[in-house]
Formats: structure tokens, C-alpha cells, sequence
């Protein structure tokens, strides 16, 4: 579509949301060069249209992780696909509390959350990464370059990035989303997908997914993901005044037996002699998979979905 702007763009996913063909609509929104809140809002409201309340919030999500700013037409939308899923009774008796659950990184920001404002959240479900008490002695970076060198990819990252073609950026994904061997502590520049052997995909991740994510990266590039390593000096420094306090919200954790950070340095006597229970008192279980790696929600799904539901529902 040449010399199209993102104003054309909008128009032509406009007219397909108001034929009521929604598939249409969002190839078109998915192959928009450049969006702005207008093209959000359009493919939301399309999505509660056809009766896709669950797809709506999906992309309302999406919208917010892409740094948007919703309007009242967003908002609009969002409270009616709420409300097809019969969540608003559930809001209103939640009184402005929130469930949370996290994930790698979305576990460290839900650890800080429960921190910062235990009075938000109701409950917590984490996954993969346990809550460890801050060190006022040494910053996370540096806590892992004593442990493992400069070559650790957290440090390595504070100073330059390391892909630069679409074929290794498919070869690092394939290496860590399939990585099985937990004690690969060093996660050096040779061990991210620079072999040239083939990694057979398991049952629960396609070539298709690889192409998804890989396309992407290939529009937004890494450097949301690097910034964020970069600023793990500056979020300690910043975290200070809560240097001490424990986590006072229910949670469960859950981790894979084959996942890398279970098998950080005593991180297993932590978790399981009481130190983890010390930082966390409202800790409830300490879930342990066998046989599943670091994404433990794409490789036990229902499990995982389960564990959460089962939890959080004790709380409604």
C-alpha cells in the first residue's frame, strides 16, 4: 500500500469493523506500519462488536504495554467488554483491589507492586522468579557478575547488544524457549543460538509462534528489552526506602524443576528451608513442576491455569 498514511490506514480497518469483517480488519491492523489511538480504538470496538469481549481486552492490554494512552473511547469499549464477560459484579466487590500474576519479568514488577502497595493487590500468583530481599550492599548487575563474570548476558547487556540478523534472532529464540539444560549458568554469547545445529521445537511450540515473535522484533526491535536490563542499577538505587520490607500479600509460587533459576546458587534452600517463607509470610505454596523448563505457561498450560484459578477463586 504506497504513500498510505496512518490516517488511510484507519479508514480502510474502519470500513472492514463496520462490515462486520473482523478477520480482515485486523490483517489490516496488523499490518499497519504505524498506530495511533484511533487504530486502537477501532479494532477494540470491532473485537466487542462481534462478540469478542475476551480478544478486546487482549489488545486493550497490549495497547498499555505499547506505552498508549486510552481515551474515553477506549474505555468505552473496554467497560462493555467487561461487562459481556460478567466481570463487573467481580470488580465492584474487589473494592479497587487487584489479583496479580507474573512471569520472569512481570514476576519482579509484581514482587516490587506487592512491596509498594500490598494495600492494591488481593492476592499473588508468581512464576519462575522468587522474591529475594534487596542486598544494600550490591546491585542485582553486580551480584551476578560475581557470580558468573562480565560474559553473563544481564551484564553483557549493559553494554551492547549482541543480535543483529533475523537469522540469529530466530536461533535465540528457538535456544531460549527450548533451553532444557538448567545448569548452563553462564548463558554466554556462544551459548544463544551461534552452533548452527537445527533445535527441534516441543509440542507446545510451532514454527508458527517462532515466526510471530520473530516478526514482532523484527518491527519493534530490542531495545524495550534492553533498556529494561539496563535499568536494573537504577530500579535498585530507586527501591531503597523499602530496603527490608517483606512481601504481606497470600502467594503462591510456582516454578519448573528444569528451570534456570531454580538452580541458581542455594537458591533451592531458600525457597524451601524457610528463607523464602521469611520474605514472603503470607506465602502459602511453593509449587515445583518436574520435567518443565523456564515457560512453564506455554509448557503446562492447564496445569499453571489451574494452579492460578485454584488460588485466586479462594479470595473472590
Amino acid at each position: 500500500m504506497p504513500n498510505r498514511n496512518v490516517v488511510s490506514w484507519n479508514t480502510l480497518l474502519d470500513g472492514f469493523v463496520k462490515s462486520g469483517d473482523i478477520d480482515s480488519a485486523y490483517e489490516v491492523f496488523d499490518a499497519m506500519p504505524e498506530r495511533n489511538v484511533v487504530s486502537w480504538n477501532s479494532m477494540i470496538a470491532g473485537f466487542v462488536k462481534n462478540d469478542l469481549p475476551r480478544e478486546a481486552l487482549m489488545l486493550f492490554i497490549e495497547m498499555m504495554v505499547c506505552g498508549l494512552v486510552p481515551d474515553e473511547y477506549t474505555m468505552a469499549s473496554v467497560i462493555s467488554a467487561i461487562s459481556d464477560l460478567g466481570l463487573l459484579d467481580l470488580g465492584r466487590r474487589a473494592h479497587g483491589y487487584v489479583f496479580v500474576v507474573g512471569h520472569d519479568w512481570g514476576a519482579l514488577i509484581a514482587w516490587t507492586l506487592c512491596i509498594m502497595r500490598p494495600d492494591r493487590v488481593k492476592a499473588l500468583v508468581n512464576t519462575s522468579l522468587a522474591h529475594l530481599p534487596r542486598d544494600p550492599s550490591v546491585s542485582l548487575v553486580h551480584h551476578f557478575k560475581h557470580l558468573y563474570g562480565d560474559n553473563y548476558y544481564i551484564c553483557r547487556f549493559q553494554v551492547q547488544l549482541i543480535i543483529s540478523t533475523m537469522s540469529q534472532e530466530l536461533n535465540v529464540l528457538r535456544e531460549i524457549l527450548t533451553m532444557r539444560n538448567p545448569h548452563r549458568s553462564s548463558l554466554t554469547h556462544k551459548d544463544w543460538g551461534s552452533t548452527g545445529e537445527e533445535i527441534a521445537l516441543p509440542s507446545w511450540l510451532s514454527e508458527e509462534d517462532l515466526d510471530y515473535y520473530a516478526s514482532k522484533f523484527e518491527k519493534t526491535g530490542f531495545t524495550g528489552g534492553m533498556n529494561y536490563y539496563r535499568c536494573l542499577n537504577l530500579n535498585w538505587e530507586l527501591t531503597a526506602p523499602w530496603a527490608g520490607a517483606k512481601i504481606q500479600v497470600p502467594t503462591k509460587f510456582i516454578v519448573g524443576d528444569l528451570d534456570l533459576t531454580y538452580h541458581y546458587p542455594n537458591i533451592q534452600d531458600y525457597m524451601h528451608k524457610g528463607g523464602f517463607k521469611n520474605e514472603v509470610p503470607l506465602l502459602e505454596e511453593v509449587v515445583v513442576l518436574e520435567g518443565v523448563g523456564h515457560f512453564i505457561q506455554q509448557e503446562r498450560a492447564e496445569e499453571v491455569t489451574d494452579h492460578i484459578y485454584n488460588f485466586i477463586k479462594k479470595f473472590q
